[in-house]
């Protein structure tokens, strides 16, 4: 009796056979009695990228959900980028996410889990600061969003004496111009001190905007540690340069929150609880660029139809 070209596993393509001998259903050759498989062989990584293809063969030939195909193509950007020997290691994983990707009902809770999973494995493997950032978001979300808000808070304090001491050294190179105390006058009057509040403030809101959702964020089965410490740590840059916006809006008159000013009496204040909410609301910064866009726009002649979103001027 000739040996088989192929070997199928009981238990579907999730089935495999025990060290690095395992083969994956229908698509990898059988190797010879003691020889040892290796995904370091072309043709064996192949067959074996193919047998998992093969298995959702039926969903690829028609009509497919964009959350199925979303997952198809990230695992297979995986299977590309992925050391071959690493796909070999983690095979049964890549193996049961194909399987359910193959299900009539395919459970996508489970699927993006497995991409999560491989994905956070890929990054282990990155190089450059990424390793850096690896070490600080940790091999969880948990330990990743608590990196994250403690660089964020971190981050404030260092913002703050950057500009004092940046504040600092222009007065100093302006001694023996003749117009040091004009620009000390400028660089430390009101106007400053309330843009840096508000934008510590922004730093603040971004914090306990990012506590308030943190059981969002932990129940987000698609992002790996790296990816959620980056997108987390990241949103108070965002945050303090619409907070800076709203400052250089609100001196200059464009816009105005409730008739509320900077400058005044209540200005620190005024300038501490813009700069939060700036970090707080997510929607507050979004209406806050559309009314400071509006306010430039060029005004129409009555009667006018507004010019449709995406035209150009």
């Amino acid at each position: 009796m000739s040996e088989p070209e192929h070997l199928v596993p009981p238990g579907g393509p999730a089935a495999t056979l025990a060290g690095n001998g395992g083969v994956s259903p229908g698509a990898l050759p059988l190797p010879a009695a003691g020889a040892t498989m290796s995904f370091q062989d072309p043709e064996i990584y192949q067959a074996f990228v193919q047998s998992l293809f093969r298995s959702i063969d039926h969903r690829l030939s028609g009509a497919i959900e964009q959350n199925v195909a979303t997952e198809i193509a990230t695992l297979t950007r995986l299977l590309n980028i992925m050391p071959p020997t690493v796909v070999q290691q983690h095979r049964v994983l890549f193996e049961l996410a194909f399987t359910l990707l193959a299900a009539d009902q395919p459970n996508l809770t489970l699927v993006r889990g497995l991409r999560r999973d491989l994905s956070a494995i890929n990054d282990s493997y990155v190089g450059g600061l990424s390793r850096v950032l690896l070490f600080l978001s940790g091999k969880t979300l948990l330990n990743a969003i608590l990196s994250a808000l403690l660089t964020i808070v971190a981050m404030s304090f260092v913002f703050m004496f950057a500009i004092s001491g940046g504040i600092k050294l222009l007065c100093v190179a302006a001694v023996g111009s003749g117009a040091e105390q004009p620009l000390s006058d400028l660089l430390y009057g009101p106007g400053v001190h309330e843009l840096m509040l508000m934008a510590h403030a922004a730093f603040l809101g971004s914090v306990v905007s990012i506590m308030w959702r943190m059981r969002s964020f932990l129940s987000d089965a698609g992002l790996t540690p790296l990816v959620m410490y980056v997108s987390v740590v990241t949103r108070p840059v965002v945050s303090v340069l619409i907070a800076v916006l709203a400052f250089c809006t609100m001196k200059s008159g464009l816009v105005s929150f409730h008739a509320l000013e900077l400058g005044g009496p209540g200005g620190g204040y005024v300038a501490w609880a813009v700069g939060f909410l700036c970090g707080f609301s997510e929607r507050l910064a979004q209406d806050f660029l559309v009314g400071a866009g509006g306010a430039l726009e060029p005004a129409r002649p009555s009667g006018a139809a507004p010019a449709p979103r995406g035209a150009a001027g």
